[in-house]
């Protein structure tokens, strides 16, 4: 179970190697559903995770007993990464055969379609497949999702306050040491002679420019958060600081900014009011959306079981001889997610 966990955690940190000179695929070791495997794609797998098992793992693996070093010690470790590395390329070609046969996705024309050498460029290819299907699922299992009208009163009755919101801009004068009363102070008084400047009719969005150290500055200082009067995003998990939702919400209408300035850990700020949503008729199709949401987990689930459904219908065929793996493994806990379709010549 160690050995397994060590895996896992090399593969969510894998990195993409360095480009060899060899840039073919290799011989063909195998395939699933007629589409060939080659032997690059599962070499970038194997010597990744070796390679992370020495540089990072060999003190505490050598704590076990085991010494990398040493071949026959070595032996279980070597049969679990090549097992992984087996279902590993393997997935990665169902990801592809889903994504281009069930959602007609492709890939885009990028730079490294030259640059990398097979084994690197299929890694940033599947995980392009990968991402690309997830989306296709999420916006699958969201235009599925049953949303009536009356779903989104209920939404809205239960906590009106949740969803009247608004969206400002800000003058951000920031303070980098708090318990500065100097600096304090200064920030104070620029931020001051800011609000000078826009009751004599000074443009915001310009001003903003000038002064604001946010980095919404070049954009006027226009922030794209809508934000309830808790600072919240009822849409999702952004938030801002409470000092600053409490001013903007003091606010009565569009256009309307503050006449002093709001003080929050990050500085003093001067806010304008941009739009303000504050019944149900402007924030109806914001609460479908969010009753529309799915989450990742619910996406990488449905994956997954379209993933073991694929695998179990699909022909599998490996010519690729394991050297440390043996099908004895199966039954032991050498962390290996193979099943028997991986360890057969042919399964359909």
């Amino acid at each position: 179970m160690k050995k397994l966990l060590i895996v896992l955690c090399i593969l969510v940190a894998l990195i993409i190697a360095g480009c060899s000179s060899d840039n073919g695929a290799g011989e063909v070791i195998g395939s699933v559903n007629d589409e060939n495997i080659y032997a690059s794609e599962y070499d970038y797998y194997f010597n990744n995770i070796f390679s992370q098992y020495y540089t990072s793992y060999y003190d505490y693996i050598l704590q076990t007993g085991v010494d990398l070093n040493d071949e026959e010690s070595s032996k279980d470790y070597l049969a679990n990464i090549e097992s992984y590395s087996w279902d590993t390329v393997v997935q990665n070609a169902l990801v592809r055969q889903i994504a281009k046969d069930d959602y007609d996705i492709t890939l885009d024309d990028y730079y490294f379609d030259d640059l990398l050498d097979y084994g690197n460029l299929s890694f940033v290819q599947s995980k392009l497949y990968y991402n690309k299907l997830c989306d296709a699922i999420k916006a699958e299992l969201e235009a599925e999702k049953d949303v009536t009208d009356k779903d989104i009163q209920a939404a809205y009755d239960a906590d009106s306050d949740k969803w009247n919101t608004r969206k400002v801009s800000h003058i951000l004068i920031s303070i980098s040491d708090p318990t500065n009363e100097e600096e304090v102070a200064a920030a104070k008084k620029e931020a001051e002679e800011v609000i000078a400047k826009l009751n004599d009719g000074g443009d915001f969005a310009e001003l903003a420019k000038e002064y604001s150290d946010d980095t919404s500055a070049s954009n006027g200082g226009a922030l794209d958060l809508y934000f309830n009067s808790n600072g919240s995003d009822p849409e999702g998990t952004s938030s801002y600081y409470a000092e600053f939702a409490t001013a903007a919400f003091k606010l009565a209408k569009v256009g309307d900014y503050t006449l002093t300035p709001v003080l929050t850990d990050a500085g003093y700020h001067i806010i304008k009011v941009d739009k303000i949503r504050n019944d149900f008729a402007s924030v109806k199709d914001v609460i479908e959306t969010s009753l529309r949401t799915v989450d990742d987990t619910t996406v990488t689930d449905t994956l997954t079981e379209k993933l073991d459904a694929a695998k179990e219908k699909a022909e599998i065929d490996r010519t690729l001889e394991f050297k440390y793996y043996t099908e004895d493994e199966e039954a032991t806990d050498s962390g290996s997610n193979s099943d028997s379709s991986s360890d057969t010549e042919s399964t359909k």
